[in-house]
């Protein structure tokens, strides 16, 4: 008499067995869990919160809660300069066409025009500039 059982059938048992042996030789799944949560969030990670070796690595947790903070200040900063987008626009106005300005931006241009024709690692250089009327 031969006792023959199909592979197929036996295998996803031997895989649950493992498992609720593995569950219980770590502790039961809430400790895993905890485990793997406090492991998550104890990761050093770098300024894009990938995982990283170096010391200056921050604790993921510290990383995300930096990262929501600057995603809010953002938010508002951008909120307010909407909201004041007219006074803001007018002011950039004046300070252009006063003397002061006008000469700000003269030296901007030829400062960024000398130090593009200097750069030995640049070949080709545009200046574009738009009248139009207000």
């Amino acid at each position: 008499m031969s006792l023959s059982i199909d592979k197929s059938m036996l295998t996803p048992v031997i895989e649950q067995q493992v498992k609720l042996l593995m569950t219980e030789v770590m502790g039961g799944k809430d400790a895993i869990i905890d485990k793997v949560i406090n492991g998550v969030l104890k990761t050093k990670v770098d300024d894009q919160g990938k995982p990283t070796t170096y010391s200056g690595g921050k604790p993921f947790f510290e990383w995300l809660l930096i990262d929501e903070i600057k995603k809010v200040v953002v938010e508002i900063l951008h909120e307010e300069v909407e909201d004041r987008r007219s006074t803001i626009k007018q002011l950039v106005r004046n300070h252009i066409q006063s003397d002061k300005g006008s000469q700000q931006i003269a030296d901007a241009l030829i400062g960024a025009l000398a130090s593009t024709i200097d750069n030995p690692y640049r070949w080709k250089s545009s200046v574009e500039i738009k009248f139009e009327k207000d």
